[in-house]
């Protein structure tokens, strides 16, 4: 346990956006153990939205993502069509919020399901 620490988790759209440089944090949260069940937590959650109309490409700017980043879509784009807008991936995810769209053969024994969203896998936990 760390004292005095924040955490803070990346989406599977950082993932995207950096071309795959930064990962995606898999968040669960679980009760914590008994010896630390007087412990106050605080959570602070903000939701960021960039533009819904913004393409999710890499940010090809940045010298790093340009050296070790991958297009999630290249597929698409190789096709001749575009990458999907942050629109398009949070309307798909939506879909599936508060939705059993997995069924118990997906869902692992730790809680991990995996499922595609717009042709790409995302992992979580329930």
């Amino acid at each position: 346990m760390l004292w005095n620490a924040s955490h803070t988790p990346s989406t599977p759209l950082t993932a995207v956006l950096t071309g795959g440089v930064f990962k995606a944090t898999r968040h669960r949260v679980i009760r914590p153990p008994s010896d630390q069940a007087d412990i106050i937590r605080y959570i602070l959650i903000h939701f960021a939205r960039v533009k819904l109309d913004l393409p999710l490409n890499p940010i090809w700017e940045s010298p790093v993502v340009k050296a070790h980043g991958k297009n999630a879509f290249q597929d698409r784009l190789d096709q001749g069509g575009n990458a999907p807008t942050q629109d398009e991936w949070l309307r798909e995810r939506i879909k599936r919020t508060g939705h059993e769209l997995y069924d118990h053969k997906s869902r692992q024994a730790n809680g991990k399901v995996e499922e595609e969203v717009l042709g790409r896998k995302v992992e979580y936990y329930v």
